[in-house]
């Protein structure tokens, strides 16, 4: 089974920033999830601007100390964890919790009815998921939870944009429905209370590779090699994609996100280390990084060259 990721990207107005200070330095991660929490605790109803709309962005710019929303994110708790990072490294999302999600088991159709309004949402409130290259073929049983498409839009989440650090969280509520923003608000103050208010490098242990069972054998691949040229002398194709599957024993159960962190550049780290931007074309490129950790015991994690 083979899927494509996306880190979703769309402009509006539902977005309210707290804890500006003229002239002043962006706080601490710590400080600015405090920051976050009294000011969610204080909004006692939705800004006028997104009460119709029903989604609202509340969040905080973060001094720069935190270099790797990734290391965040292994620090969490809750689920799902979500993480998308393009090849340029403008756009870093890590995110944690469910405010919004989108699933399926049908072809990915952003026009189809279910999707929420991301035309109207603001340019940092982002959609993190995938769809199916193929979905008319049945799942795996290990992709069945992912259905053909799946996005999150996370409740919390730290994101790298164009050079500065949020931290922010989502709110989603039946307009008609005071109880409803109600529960919207006391959810993401329950789970900014879960978080952990630190993004410091840890020791990301991986375990050995006892063994591994290739599952396509090398007459397989041949012979799927050969059914994809031949559909692209029959019809017009623009585009094929193969994967192989190995079962991997390994000694211990692996954190996804220490195996992610592997895929990380070691200059990435560094506090000389600047982001490029996709709008440079000389913009060095790395590969897109993602992350689906829908529950504690499965994920799915990539790197990709290409652009997604």
């Amino acid at each position: 089974d083979t899927r494509k990721h996306h880190g979703g990207r769309r402009a509006g107005p539902p977005c309210l920033a707290v804890g500006q200070q003229s002239g002043g330095l962006p706080p601490p991660l710590w400080r600015a999830q405090r920051i976050l929490h009294d000011a969610l605790a204080e909004l006692a109803a939705p800004p006028a601007s997104t009460r119709e709309l029903g989604y609202l962005r509340v969040e905080v710019e973060v001094s720069g100390a935190v270099r790797e929303p990734l290391f965040w994110l292994q620090l969490q708790p809750i689920f799902p964890r979500v993480y998308f990072r393009d090849r340029h490294r403008g756009v870093c999302v890590a995110g944690v919790g469910e405010c919004v999600g989108v699933r399926s088991d049908g072809e990915l159709d952003p026009d189809a009815a279910g999707w929420p309004p991301v035309d109207r949402w603001h340019e940092r409130m982002r959609l993190v998921g995938g769809g199916r290259f193929d979905a008319s073929r049945k799942a795996d049983s290990g992709w069945v939870a992912y259905g053909g498409y799946c996005f999150v839009l996370p409740v919390v989440e730290v994101q790298r944009h164009n050079g500065r650090t949020y931290f922010a969280c989502h709110l989603r509520w039946d307009p008609v429905s005071e109880a409803s923003w109600e529960r919207a608000r006391f959810g993401a103050l329950n789970a900014l209370h879960r978080c952990v208010p630190s993004a410091e490098p840890t020791v990301l242990h991986l375990p050995y590779l006892e063994a591994e069972e290739e599952r396509t054998s090398r007459e397989e691949w041949r012979r799927a090699v050969a059914r994809v040229l031949g559909v692209f002398e029959e019809t017009v194709a623009t585009k094929a994609v193969l994967a192989r599957r190995t079962d991997c024993n390994l000694s211990e159960d692996a954190d996804p996100i220490a195996v992610l962190a592997r895929f990380l550049d070691a200059s990435e780290t560094e506090p000389s280390a600047e982001p490029s931007t996709a709008s440079s074309p000389s913009a060095p490129r790395f590969g897109t990084l993602f992350c689906m950790q829908l529950s504690p015991t499965s994920a799915f994690i990539g790197c990709s060259p290409e652009r997604l």
